[in-house]
């Protein structure tokens, strides 16, 4: 059965960020799983609502969520409940073997003074096969189990037994949440095709250009041009403990060439007291030109 817990809601602007524990105690992992939400102010008369598709549940398990509900004007939402659906696009995945594709080495996630939640991990494919669309689930909850902040998305392409550095986008937490654990899920990708058989990107020339950017050069190895990449970077302290990052996108590199990008990154420390560790892929989709 699926099931939703602690929920909280945060005003964002003029809606709310609605955030709770989805639970799933079933040996199944499903798929585009419903969120419904409704929101109720004091004297319990609804006074908003929303929804979110969830991607992966996985089996036996229980990750954040975080949706945004819409809220009647001059209403304050006292309390949210959210309700899980399989719909007729919704599957069942049986456990097995393919939970060990994907290694997860180190990997931490911190709060900066700006009270962003940033970090990144070290990910290695274990197999002999490309993986494709590796979801990953992050959630980061108070010592009362109240969920500040919750993200998900995809990690595209991890070539054969490729070591990837992974990291994300800095998120805002709401300033009343106080965030003390992280949960860090990863439902690994389906084997996959991709045009090439092995990463082409590299990078060098890394360095802080800003407190709050990263610079990197990211080369192209193949003789035909890319449309897009992606860019990781994880930050380490002098005792090598992940303690920050940033992601970001390229546009077109020609073939044999290379781009300077901007990576914007949060951390804990100084920037001079940290080591950068840079790398770039491909998206799943990407062209290739002349």
């Amino acid at each position: 059965a699926l099931t939703v817990s602690n929920t909280a809601a945060f005003r964002v602007g003029n809606d709310y960020s609605v955030t709770g524990w989805l639970s799933n105690a079933d040996p199944y992992t499903y798929t585009q799983v419903k969120l419904n939400a409704i929101a109720y102010n004091q004297a319990g008369q609804i006074v908003g609502g929303g929804w979110d598709i969830f991607d992966f549940v996985p089996e036996k398990d229980q990750v954040g969520f975080n949706l945004r509900v819409n809220a009647k004007r001059g209403e304050t939402v006292d309390h949210v409940e959210v309700h899980p659906w399989l719909t007729s696009y919704s599957a069942s995945l049986e456990g097995g073997n393919w939970w060990n594709s994907l290694k997860k080495g180190e990997w931490n996630f911190v709060i900066d003074r700006y009270h962003q939640f940033a970090g990144g991990a070290m990910l290695e494919n274990q197999t002999d096969r490309m993986l494709t669309e590796t979801f990953y689930i992050l959630t980061v909850s108070d010592e009362n189990d109240r969920i500040c902040q919750a993200t998900n998305g995809y990690i595209d392409v991890i070539w054969p037994k490729e070591k990837v550095a992974f990291a994300i986008d800095a998120l805002q937490l709401p300033k009343e949440c106080e965030g003390k654990t992280v949960s860090f899920v990863l439902v690994p990708g389906e084997f996959g095709q991709f045009p090439i058989e092995f990463n082409p990107l590299g990078t060098s020339q890394t360095s802080f250009s800003d407190e709050n950017h990263v610079s990197v050069s990211v080369i192209n190895n193949l003789n035909a041009a890319v449309g897009q990449s992606r860019v990781y970077v994880v930050l380490r302290n002098e005792e090598g403990k992940i303690v920050g990052g940033g992601y970001q996108t390229t546009e077109t590199i020609r073939g044999g060439s290379y781009v300077n990008v901007s990576v914007p990154v949060a951390y804990l420390g100084t920037p001079d007291s940290l080591s950068i560790t840079a790398f770039a892929t491909l998206p799943y989709g990407v062209e290739f030109g002349q």
